[in-house]
């Protein structure tokens, strides 16, 4: 298959998608899923929309989770367009920061994906079929944290499979993102405008609470604590790139020695020269890693 920028099949699926979200000419259907049927209050603020295969059976379900550039920044939707097309239903869940460009990651519910998960499962967009966890930086470690705490919790069923891509082996602290610069008209770079408020000119100043809670407590959740991975006993991918200067790759190595106490299904790929975002080449190639560990396991 010819090698094709990751970037450009992005850009193809947004507009076809954007051009008609019901045409079943199109390879992809997105639906959009409220709080409400996923049994979530209306205080929460977790959002979701589902990318559907069109004119294909559903081979199984991916739970998609973004990384601390918060929800509204499209990523993990263009991503979900390229699973779905490959025959995946792909719940993209905004957990943090979904209409705003200030990601102000800390006091963040763990619970309300589960929620979201555990609804997905049983909707009659799966049918009984598997359905994965997959996190990117931030989101791979809520997938992690989630997957161990749904093992370990009586009543709770974890996800059939794990993937994970620039992942922490241990939780990080809280954070704040303020982005300086505010896209307008498309293209357009400009500073943003003033604020009455000194504190986002200087992030420094916030005082930021735990990021993650389950069931509103932070017991067991507490900055720098080791995430217990070998509780999950599904399936698990773990890549990463050997020169990521954010999360570095002693994370995953210490994950993958997890992972071999435990024994069972999982893969651990370093990919030499790449950071914590990957260049076209080794993307494509870790996306090809992804549909094969999704094919041997959710299938």
């Amino acid at each position: 298959m010819p090698l094709i920028r990751f970037a450009i099949q992005v850009q193809i699926f947004i507009l076809l998608t954007s051009m008609s979200a019901n045409s079943s000419s199109l390879p992809t259907r997105l639906i959009d899923v409220s709080q409400k049927e996923m049994g979530l209050d209306s205080t929460s603020e977790v959002r979701a929309k589902l990318v559907v295969p069109n004119n294909q059976e559903v081979k199984g379900g991916l739970v998609l989770l973004h990384g601390s550039e918060g929800g509204g920044s499209g990523h993990t939707l263009a991503q979900a367009q390229l699973l779905a097309a490959s025959g995946y239903a792909a719940l993209v869940i905004c957990y943090k920061s979904c209409d705003s460009s200030l990601v102000r990651f800390d006091q963040i519910e763990i619970e309300d994906t589960y929620k979201a998960l555990d609804w997905f499962r049983n909707s009659k967009y799966l049918t009984s079929k598997k359905v994965a966890l997959y996190g990117v930086s931030r989101g791979a470690e809520l997938a992690m944290l989630l997957a161990a705490i749904s093992a370990n919790t009586p009543g709770l069923k974890p996800p059939d499979a794990l993937a994970t891509h620039a992942v922490t082996d241990r939780v990080v602290g809280g954070f704040f993102w303020y982005h300086w610069y505010h896209y307008e008209n498309g293209d357009a770079r400009k500073p943003l405008p003033p604020t009455q408020d000194p504190e986002l000119h200087n992030p420094l100043m916030i005082e930021l609470e735990q990021p993650w809670r389950w069931r509103g407590s932070t017991e067991g959740l507490s900055e720098d604590t080791r995430i217990p991975i070998e509780r999950f006993k599904g399936p698990v991918l773990v890549t990463h790139g050997a020169k990521d200067p954010i999360w570095t790759v002693d994370k995953a190595k210490n994950i993958q020695k997890s992972l071999k106490k435990r024994g069972g299904t999982f893969e651990v790929h370093l990919f030499e020269g790449e950071g914590h975002r990957f260049r076209a080449q080794a993307e494509n190639k870790r996306c090809e890693i992804l549909l094969k560990f999704l094919s041997e396991n959710l299938h």
